[in-house]
Protein backbone atom coordinates (compact mmCIF):
# COMPACT_ATOMS: atom_id res chain seq x y z
CA UNK A 1 0.00 0.00 0.00
CA UNK A 2 3.09 2.23 0.37
CA UNK A 3 3.64 2.60 -3.13
CA UNK A 4 -0.29 3.29 -4.13
CA UNK A 5 -1.05 6.75 -4.30
CA UNK A 6 -1.87 9.45 -1.85
CA UNK A 7 -5.76 9.71 -0.52
CA UNK A 8 -6.06 13.82 -0.58
CA UNK A 9 -8.79 15.31 1.85
CA UNK A 10 -10.00 18.82 1.05
CA UNK A 11 -12.77 19.80 3.75
CA UNK A 12 -14.15 23.01 5.82
CA UNK A 13 -13.50 20.95 8.79
CA UNK A 14 -10.67 23.17 9.96
CA UNK A 15 -8.36 22.07 12.53
CA UNK A 16 -9.48 22.54 16.03
CA UNK A 17 -11.85 19.57 16.29
CA UNK A 18 -11.95 15.93 15.65
CA UNK A 19 -13.67 15.49 12.55
CA UNK A 20 -10.61 15.28 10.24
CA UNK A 21 -8.87 13.33 12.15
CA UNK A 22 -11.85 10.79 12.64
CA UNK A 23 -12.03 10.47 9.14
CA UNK A 24 -7.98 9.45 8.73
CA UNK A 25 -8.70 7.21 11.00
CA UNK A 26 -11.84 5.43 9.08
CA UNK A 27 -9.33 5.40 6.09
CA UNK A 28 -6.77 3.84 8.13
CA UNK A 29 -8.87 0.85 9.02
CA UNK A 30 -9.86 0.56 5.94
CA UNK A 31 -6.73 0.90 3.76
CA UNK A 32 -4.13 0.65 6.57
CA UNK A 33 -0.89 1.93 5.47
CA UNK A 34 -1.76 4.58 2.41
CA UNK A 35 -0.65 8.13 2.52
CA UNK A 36 -3.23 10.73 3.43
CA UNK A 37 -2.46 14.36 2.50
CA UNK A 38 -4.66 17.30 3.88
CA UNK A 39 -4.52 19.85 0.63
CA UNK A 40 -6.38 21.95 3.15
CA UNK A 41 -8.91 21.82 5.87
CA UNK A 42 -9.48 25.27 6.06
CA UNK A 43 -12.31 25.89 2.99
CA UNK A 44 -14.57 28.66 4.50
CA UNK A 45 -17.40 27.22 6.15
CA UNK A 46 -19.98 26.28 3.67
CA UNK A 47 -18.84 27.91 0.93
CA UNK A 48 -18.85 25.38 -2.32
CA UNK A 49 -17.61 27.39 -4.88
CA UNK A 50 -14.16 28.39 -2.61
CA UNK A 51 -13.82 24.62 -2.10
CA UNK A 52 -14.23 24.64 -5.77
CA UNK A 53 -11.79 27.03 -6.89
CA UNK A 54 -9.30 25.18 -4.63
CA UNK A 55 -9.17 22.16 -5.94
CA UNK A 56 -9.44 23.46 -9.52
CA UNK A 57 -6.17 25.52 -9.30
CA UNK A 58 -4.33 22.31 -7.31
CA UNK A 59 -5.19 19.25 -7.94
CA UNK A 60 -2.19 19.10 -11.00
CA UNK A 61 0.30 19.05 -8.84
CA UNK A 62 -0.46 15.71 -7.25
CA UNK A 63 0.45 12.33 -9.11
CA UNK A 64 -1.48 10.23 -11.51
CA UNK A 65 -3.99 8.12 -9.36
CA UNK A 66 -4.61 10.25 -6.83
CA UNK A 67 -7.90 10.01 -4.68
CA UNK A 68 -9.77 12.83 -3.67
CA UNK A 69 -11.71 12.89 -0.66
CA UNK A 70 -13.46 16.79 -0.62
CA UNK A 71 -16.05 17.49 1.55
CA UNK A 72 -18.10 21.52 1.70
CA UNK A 73 -21.58 20.09 2.58
CA UNK A 74 -24.05 22.76 3.74
CA UNK A 75 -26.67 20.20 2.48
CA UNK A 76 -25.66 17.34 4.49
CA UNK A 77 -28.16 14.62 5.24
CA UNK A 78 -30.65 16.20 2.80
CA UNK A 79 -31.72 14.96 -0.63
CA UNK A 80 -28.32 15.48 -2.70
CA UNK A 81 -25.99 12.54 -3.94
CA UNK A 82 -22.87 11.45 -3.38
CA UNK A 83 -20.67 11.14 -6.22
CA UNK A 84 -17.47 9.61 -7.30
CA UNK A 85 -15.41 11.10 -10.37
CA UNK A 86 -12.47 9.59 -12.68
CA UNK A 87 -11.00 11.24 -15.64
CA UNK A 88 -7.89 12.01 -17.24
CA UNK A 89 -6.34 15.48 -17.04
CA UNK A 90 -2.43 16.10 -19.44
CA UNK A 91 -2.93 12.41 -19.66
CA UNK A 92 -2.91 11.47 -15.94
CA UNK A 93 -6.17 9.93 -14.35
CA UNK A 94 -7.43 11.76 -11.32
CA UNK A 95 -9.84 10.40 -9.09
CA UNK A 96 -12.56 12.36 -6.76
CA UNK A 97 -15.55 11.59 -4.22
CA UNK A 98 -17.48 14.36 -3.08
CA UNK A 99 -20.79 15.81 -2.51
CA UNK A 100 -23.27 16.80 -5.53
CA UNK A 101 -23.46 20.25 -5.34
CA UNK A 102 -20.85 21.44 -7.85
CA UNK A 103 -17.83 21.22 -5.51
CA UNK A 104 -16.62 18.65 -8.96
CA UNK A 105 -18.34 20.78 -11.54
CA UNK A 106 -14.94 22.97 -12.14
CA UNK A 107 -13.04 20.03 -12.42
CA UNK A 108 -15.35 18.25 -14.59
CA UNK A 109 -14.71 20.33 -17.23
CA UNK A 110 -10.81 19.74 -17.16
CA UNK A 111 -11.29 15.95 -17.61
CA UNK A 112 -11.19 14.08 -20.70
CA UNK A 113 -12.78 11.55 -20.85
CA UNK A 114 -14.41 11.80 -17.52
CA UNK A 115 -17.49 9.49 -15.87
CA UNK A 116 -19.23 10.44 -12.60
CA UNK A 117 -20.84 7.85 -10.37
CA UNK A 118 -23.58 8.09 -7.88
CA UNK A 119 -21.95 6.37 -4.29
CA UNK A 120 -24.85 3.92 -3.51
CA UNK A 121 -23.17 0.62 -2.65
CA UNK A 122 -22.93 -0.07 1.00
CA UNK A 123 -20.06 -1.46 0.96
CA UNK A 124 -18.21 1.21 0.53
CA UNK A 125 -19.63 3.02 3.42
CA UNK A 126 -18.94 2.96 6.93
CA UNK A 127 -21.37 1.46 9.74
CA UNK A 128 -25.21 2.61 9.66
CA UNK A 129 -24.08 6.21 8.71
CA UNK A 130 -25.29 9.66 10.71
CA UNK A 131 -27.06 12.56 9.32
CA UNK A 132 -24.64 15.08 10.10
CA UNK A 133 -21.24 13.47 9.54
CA UNK A 134 -21.22 12.46 6.03
CA UNK A 135 -17.34 12.81 5.63
CA UNK A 136 -16.79 9.82 7.90
CA UNK A 137 -19.72 7.94 6.84
CA UNK A 138 -19.86 8.17 3.42
CA UNK A 139 -16.82 10.14 1.69
CA UNK A 140 -13.87 8.62 4.01
CA UNK A 141 -14.42 5.16 3.66
CA UNK A 142 -15.87 5.63 0.08
CA UNK A 143 -12.39 6.80 -0.75
CA UNK A 144 -10.39 4.97 0.92
CA UNK A 145 -12.51 1.51 -0.24
CA UNK A 146 -11.06 3.10 -4.18
CA UNK A 147 -7.99 3.19 -2.87
CA UNK A 148 -7.80 -0.20 -1.93
CA UNK A 149 -8.47 -1.41 -5.10
CA UNK A 150 -12.12 -1.44 -5.24
CA UNK A 151 -14.27 -1.21 -8.76
CA UNK A 152 -14.92 1.93 -9.35
CA UNK A 153 -17.94 0.60 -11.38
CA UNK A 154 -19.33 -1.07 -8.62
CA UNK A 155 -19.76 2.66 -6.15
CA UNK A 156 -23.16 2.66 -8.06
CA UNK A 157 -24.83 3.80 -11.26
CA UNK A 158 -23.65 6.64 -13.73
CA UNK A 159 -24.80 9.63 -13.13
CA UNK A 160 -25.10 11.79 -16.49
CA UNK A 161 -26.36 15.07 -14.93
CA UNK A 162 -23.91 16.13 -11.72
CA UNK A 163 -24.84 19.38 -10.25
CA UNK A 164 -23.23 22.55 -12.61
CA UNK A 165 -21.15 25.57 -11.14
CA UNK A 166 -19.60 28.24 -12.84
CA UNK A 167 -16.61 29.81 -11.19
CA UNK A 168 -17.03 33.85 -11.53
CA UNK A 169 -14.66 35.00 -14.51
CA UNK A 170 -13.29 38.49 -14.23
CA UNK A 171 -14.33 41.22 -17.17
CA UNK A 172 -13.21 43.74 -18.62
CA UNK A 173 -14.81 47.20 -19.23
CA UNK A 174 -13.69 49.61 -21.68
CA UNK A 175 -13.24 53.31 -20.99
CA UNK A 176 -10.09 55.74 -20.14
CA UNK A 177 -8.58 53.67 -18.47
CA UNK A 178 -10.04 50.48 -18.90
CA UNK A 179 -11.00 48.54 -16.16
CA UNK A 180 -11.00 45.07 -14.53
CA UNK A 181 -13.80 43.37 -12.47
CA UNK A 182 -12.04 40.42 -10.69
CA UNK A 183 -13.60 38.84 -7.13
CA UNK A 184 -11.53 37.16 -4.30
CA UNK A 185 -11.23 33.80 -4.74
CA UNK A 186 -9.01 32.98 -1.48
CA UNK A 187 -7.13 35.08 1.79
CA UNK A 188 -4.53 33.02 2.69
CA UNK A 189 -2.73 32.71 6.22
CA UNK A 190 -0.94 35.72 5.75
CA UNK A 191 -3.95 38.01 4.63
CA UNK A 192 -2.87 37.65 0.93
CA UNK A 193 -6.24 38.22 -1.12
CA UNK A 194 -6.06 35.65 -4.64
CA UNK A 195 -8.12 36.66 -7.47
CA UNK A 196 -9.65 34.99 -10.21
CA UNK A 197 -7.33 36.90 -12.65
CA UNK A 198 -4.66 34.98 -13.93
CA UNK A 199 -1.72 36.55 -15.81
CA UNK A 200 -2.54 34.31 -18.73
CA UNK A 201 -6.16 35.69 -19.15
CA UNK A 202 -4.61 39.29 -18.80
CA UNK A 203 -2.23 39.28 -21.76
CA UNK A 204 -4.99 37.76 -23.75
CA UNK A 205 -7.40 40.51 -22.72
CA UNK A 206 -5.39 43.50 -22.58
CA UNK A 207 -3.63 45.61 -25.01
CA UNK A 208 0.42 44.64 -24.93
CA UNK A 209 2.74 46.36 -22.57
CA UNK A 210 -0.44 47.43 -20.40
CA UNK A 211 0.15 47.55 -16.40
CA UNK A 212 -2.34 47.31 -13.71
CA UNK A 213 -3.39 49.47 -11.24
CA UNK A 214 -5.37 49.01 -7.85
CA UNK A 215 -6.68 51.77 -5.90
CA UNK A 216 -7.43 51.45 -2.04
CA UNK A 217 -10.55 52.83 -0.27
CA UNK A 218 -8.55 55.80 0.55
CA UNK A 219 -7.53 56.75 -2.77
CA UNK A 220 -4.18 55.11 -2.89
CA UNK A 221 -3.20 53.73 -6.03
CA UNK A 222 -1.45 50.52 -5.60
CA UNK A 223 0.97 49.14 -8.46
CA UNK A 224 2.64 45.72 -9.28
CA UNK A 225 5.43 44.75 -8.32
CA UNK A 226 7.80 41.41 -8.96
CA UNK A 227 8.20 40.63 -5.08
CA UNK A 228 7.31 41.88 -2.01
CA UNK A 229 10.76 43.20 -1.29
CA UNK A 230 9.98 46.07 -4.08
CA UNK A 231 7.83 47.25 -1.66
CA UNK A 232 8.64 49.12 1.39
CA UNK A 233 7.49 47.61 4.32
CA UNK A 234 4.21 47.76 5.28
CA UNK A 235 3.75 49.48 1.70
CA UNK A 236 0.42 47.53 -0.23
CA UNK A 237 1.61 45.90 -3.60
CA UNK A 238 -0.26 43.21 -6.08
CA UNK A 239 2.06 40.84 -7.69
CA UNK A 240 1.46 37.50 -9.95
CA UNK A 241 1.17 35.31 -7.11
CA UNK A 242 2.84 31.43 -7.37
CA UNK A 243 -0.29 29.89 -9.21
CA UNK A 244 -0.67 32.86 -11.92
CA UNK A 245 -3.19 34.65 -10.33
CA UNK A 246 -3.10 38.21 -9.21
CA UNK A 247 -2.67 38.77 -5.25
CA UNK A 248 -3.08 41.70 -3.22
CA UNK A 249 -0.62 41.65 -0.06
CA UNK A 250 1.30 43.76 2.34
CA UNK A 251 4.94 43.50 2.65
CA UNK A 252 4.98 42.42 6.06
CA UNK A 253 1.49 43.00 6.71
CA UNK A 254 -1.90 41.37 6.01
CA UNK A 255 -3.46 43.15 3.79
CA UNK A 256 -7.18 41.49 4.40
CA UNK A 257 -7.08 43.03 8.07
CA UNK A 258 -5.98 46.38 6.42
CA UNK A 259 -8.43 46.59 3.43
CA UNK A 260 -11.03 44.50 4.66
CA UNK A 261 -10.68 41.93 2.26
CA UNK A 262 -12.99 39.04 2.03
CA UNK A 263 -13.83 35.97 -0.14
CA UNK A 264 -16.83 36.64 -2.77
CA UNK A 265 -15.52 40.78 -2.66
CA UNK A 266 -15.23 42.44 -5.95
CA UNK A 267 -12.13 43.94 -6.69
CA UNK A 268 -11.45 46.73 -9.56
CA UNK A 269 -8.66 46.93 -11.19
CA UNK A 270 -7.28 50.21 -13.80
CA UNK A 271 -5.96 49.01 -16.99
CA UNK A 272 -3.11 51.17 -17.79
CA UNK A 273 -1.85 50.92 -21.22
CA UNK A 274 1.86 51.39 -22.07
CA UNK A 275 2.91 55.29 -21.28
CA UNK A 276 0.56 55.96 -19.50
CA UNK A 277 0.53 56.66 -15.13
Amino acid sequence: MTDSPPLVLLTDFGSRDWYAGVMQGVIASIAPGCSVIALTHEIEPGNVAHGAWVLREQFRHFPAGAVFCCIVDPKVGMARRAMAMRGAFERREYRFIAPDNGLLDPIRRLLSPCEARELQNAAWLYGSGSNTFHGRDVFAPAAAHWLAGEDFTQCGPEMPDPVELRLPEPVLKSGRPAEILAQIMHVDHFGNAVLNLSREWTEQHCPSGATLVWQTANGERVALRRTFAEASPDKPLIYWGSDGALEIGVNLGDAAKRFNLRIGGAVKLDVNEAGTK
